[in-house]
């Protein structure tokens, strides 16, 4: 198990134009891990009449820390899209735990993050999505989005199988493009204009940065910006006590 892609789906929907984590607890639905074989996990709280639990109880968010801090430890690169930023960050507050928030922590900030790499290296980053489709690659599920999926689970164990099959997918996107980046040495990404993008970012022993090694990189310019995000705002929560 030399390398793990992790990703979660949240319960609560966040009303337009407002910010995502402003509006926690956001609770989660379901997550999911696979390796570079493409062997998967998926975790969710058991399923009552005609649907699965509304949202991951602390006991089942604490085996999913348990698992992640136990292929961390045993030496497997876990890597992520925004990982640092929102699922570490959101499982920690899910496990209602100190025990469990210290260990996610040091898996969070050991662990490869694409986007947060990005973010140091460029000042910015893409989605998951766009990178996919930047460097080839099938991408998401179709018919479903990250912003859907809390509406989706809502809607019953039919509904919910497809927000399944979408964390699914995305843990196997994040993989293909961790992958893609190692074999071409570039990521390429499809912007906002529609154009393609390159970033070639920096490698160390065959592998991309962990988020501690990003937080030593110098800050990029952004002063062509108008609000570049801090790097705080990703990593602020593994400074927090409680």
């Amino acid at each position: 198990m030399d390398l793990v892609a992790f990703d979660l789906e949240i319960a609560k929907e966040t009303p337009e134009g407002e910010e995502l984590m402003a509006n926690r607890p956001l609770h989660i639905t379901c997550a999911a891990a696979c390796n570079h074989i493409l062997w998967d996990h998926i975790w969710h709280s058991g399923r009552g009449p005609g649907a699965y639990a509304p949202w991951m109880n602390p006991s089942v968010a604490q085996n999913v820390a348990d698992c992640l801090y136990k292929w961390h430890s045993r030496g497997a690169t876990i890597v992520t899209w925004n990982g640092l930023g929102f699922d570490f960050d959101i499982l920690a507050e899910e496990c209602q735990s100190q025990e469990h928030k210290d260990r996610l922590i040091e898996v969070a900030l050991g662990h490869v993050d694409m986007g947060f790499q990005m973010l140091c290296e460029k000042g910015f980053m893409c989605g998951l999505e766009a990178a996919a489709l930047g460097m080839g690659l099938p991408g998401k599920l179709e018919g479903v989005t990250g912003a859907q999926a809390p509406a989706m689970w809502k809607q019953g164990v039919w509904e919910q199988e497809k927000v399944l099959a979408y964390v699914r997918q995305d843990v196997f996107t994040t993989m293909q493009v961790y992958q893609e980046i190692l074999k071409t040495g570039k990521l390429c990404w499809v912007t906002k204009k529609g154009t393609v993008s390159k970033w070639t970012p920096t490698l160390k022993d065959g592998r991309m940065l962990t988020a501690n090694e990003c937080l030593e990189l110098p800050l990029p310019d952004t002063s062509w910006m108008d609000a570049a995000w801090p790097r705080e705002k990703f990593y602020g929560w593994t400074r927090c006590s409680d």
